[in-house]
């Protein structure tokens, strides 16, 4: 998932502690779900290779391929994925594995 870094004004309760003027603070905002499918995969399915991070999607001959994909959040051992799959495409769990069959 791309991260950005903007400068918010957020108005506090008088007293909070633990804040300061100028502080930094990591924020997740939910992105737009509306019509779109989300999938989640387990992290060990995840392929990255230098720029490119991507699942072995399994054809209906059984031959493993390569797809990139975009991810979302991680939570616990899955990550989300954002773009790249369809709903019933079968993803190899062991991508070392998958990368081996020819």
């Amino acid at each position: 998932a791309a991260t950005h870094s903007v400068t918010l004004r957020v108005p506090l309760p008088v007293g909070m502690q633990g804040v300061a003027p100028g502080s930094f603070a990591r924020v997740w905002l939910p992105g737009a779900t509306q019509g779109a499918a989300r999938y989640a995969v387990p992290v060990s399915a995840i392929v990255r290779r230098a720029e490119m991070t991507g699942v072995y999607v399994v054809d209906a001959k059984g031959t493993p391929l390569l797809r990139q994909v975009r991810l979302g959040r991680a939570q616990g051992d899955a990550v989300e994925v954002l773009a790249g799959l369809s709903a019933g495409e079968r993803v190899a769990l062991d991508p070392q594995a998958a990368a081996r069959v020819r």
